[in-house]
């Protein structure tokens, strides 16, 4: 064998270590396969979760898409011929906006760093007291928008409820104008009342309460968060406005006997629901356009979808209940929170999250203005029952079934609304969130602690003082 024929021979060193490169790489390979599948199948199975909730919606005859929610909301000739007249009632109204307060409109905001503005405010507000040149100026501010008023009046008798343009035919709110024309038409409804509490005798408070409450009800058949909470505030402006009036008692017996109807006929679940469905549609409509596996691309996450869309089921299936509701809404809002305790989760379910902050709010307002109206509507129970009998009744079981159909419910308990006699009046109320019974006291300016209304006979009545009446002492010429 020649040296070159023994070199030849020798087998070529080998490399050490590719096999291992190999195994590491198709491991890793693998892995990276795996858990891209376990993602791509836990989006693709909460996505079908929510097609599922979307599925269970439409079984129950809710709307799912904003085209559905439109649809909803039908209309006619009698409906639009009603719209019309409360939007042309707004543009009356607004010349210029109205402030909600009767001096606001009077001296104008600038006028506050005025010592004698400022009084007249004080003693109106606290003292209930209105000047003859104040009242001067302001009937002759009216005289520029009450015929807002009487399309307001002919809006009311005829019996059917709006129908309001939704923005772009199935996105969610109104127009802000046609909100905004509403508040200034109630705004110059209050001012009318106002006036002519100070007239005697004092003319139509009755027509004029039973359409302010219709400028709020005209919103009923909206399906709209945002708009059941402006219908929410405008019946506030009401309530104080007939709370006022029976304490002065400038209301007829068939005044009385309209307005406790009007009162009887509001239904704030139903109106809660409409509010919760347009919530549900935007979850869905969200999914739909942003939140799909397609060809590979994944565009956002479905579990906060499904997450959003589980907690509103839950509420929506106990919206018959405004407890239950809430109760449903706080389990809910447990279980979330539970999940976003790291700042992951918190990205996770950051959509359910803000959603749920619209629910407790909503639910809140309609569980508060439900006790507000059931309490007044018991009021005026009372007052008519004081009419026939000559003093007032010593329970609210009393009223029924002659002056009440049936004692109304504490949305907060569940236990019959409490009823409290006081030395010049009577008071009804819920005991509030808290749970805790204050007495009917109202903290104006935070949370109420005992939603309800309250009657005190001569109390907190407009009056109209002498022109020369030295400023804080009683007035001699009373209005009533």
């Amino acid at each position: 064998m020649t040296e070159s024929e023994s070199a030849t021979d020798v087998a070529p060193p080998r490399r050490k270590g590719c096999g291992c490169w190999t195994i590491v790489f198709v491991t890793l390979l693998a892995a990276t396969l795996f858990v891209v599948g376990v993602y791509v199948f836990w989006r693709w199975s909460n996505a079908r979760g929510v097609e599922r909730m979307i599925a269970i919606a439409r079984e129950k005859g809710e709307p799912t898409t904003p085209e559905e929610l439109a649809a909803s909301y039908p209309t006619s000739p009698e409906i639009e011929r009603t719209t019309q007249l409360w939007l042309t009632a707004g543009d009356e109204a607004q010349l210029p906006y109205v402030r909600d307060d009767l001096i606001d409109v009077v001296t104008g905001y600038s006028d506050r760093e005025n010592p004698e503005s400022v009084e007249a405010m004080r003693r109106y507000r606290d003292e209930r007291i209105l000047s003859p040149r104040v009242l001067e100026a302001s009937q002759a501010y009216f005289a520029r928008v009450e015929g807002a008023v009487d399309l307001a009046q002919q809006a009311r008798r005829s019996g059917v409820v709006a129908r309001y343009a939704l923005r772009n035919e199935g996105e969610k709110s109104p127009p802000d104008d046609h909100i905004q024309k509403l508040r200034a038409v109630a705004n110059v409804l209050a001012i009318d009342l106002e006036l002519r509490r100070v007239q005697a005798p004092r003319p139509a408070m009755g027509e004029r309460l039973l359409t302010l409450i219709a400028v709020g009800e005209s919103l009923r058949n909206e399906p709209s968060e945002s708009a059941q909470l402006v219908r929410l505030a405008l019946l506030g402006v009401a309530d104080s406005h007939l709370t006022l009036s029976l304490e002065a008692e400038e209301l007829s017996d068939e005044e009385i006997v309209a307005l406790q109807r009007s009162l009887g006929e509001m239904d704030h679940r139903a109106n809660l629901r409409r509010a919760l469905e347009e919530l549900q549609v935007e979850v869905f409509h969200s999914f739909e356009k942003y939140g799909k596996v397609e060809k590979g691309v994944l565009l956002s996450p479905e579990e906060d979808s499904l997450s959003a869309a589980t907690a509103l089921r839950e509420v929506l299936d106990a919206s018959a209940n405004l407890a239950s509701a809430s109760e449903a809404a706080r389990a809910a809002d447990e279980r979330v929170q539970a999940a976003s305790k790291s700042p992951a989760g918190e990205a996770r379910f950051s959509g359910t999250s803000q959603m749920l902050r619209h629910v407790h709010a909503l639910i809140f307002a309609f569980r508060d203005s439900q006790s507000r109206m059931d309490a007044l509507e018991a009021i005026v129970a009372c007052e008519r029952f004081r009419r026939a009998q000559g003093v007032w009744p010593d329970s609210l079981d009393q009223l029924v079934p002659d002056w009440l159909d049936a004692v109304p419910v504490d949305t907060y308990t569940g236990d019959p609304l409490r009823y409290r006699r006081t030395e010049t009046g009577l008071s009804i109320y819920a005991v509030g969130p808290d749970g805790s019974d204050d007495g009917g006291v109202v903290e104006w300016g935070s949370r109420p602690n005992d939603p309800g209304a309250r009657v005190e006979l001569g109390k907190n009545v407009l009056r109209l003082s002498r022109e020369d009446e030295a400023p804080g002492s009683s007035p001699e010429l009373d209005g009533g």
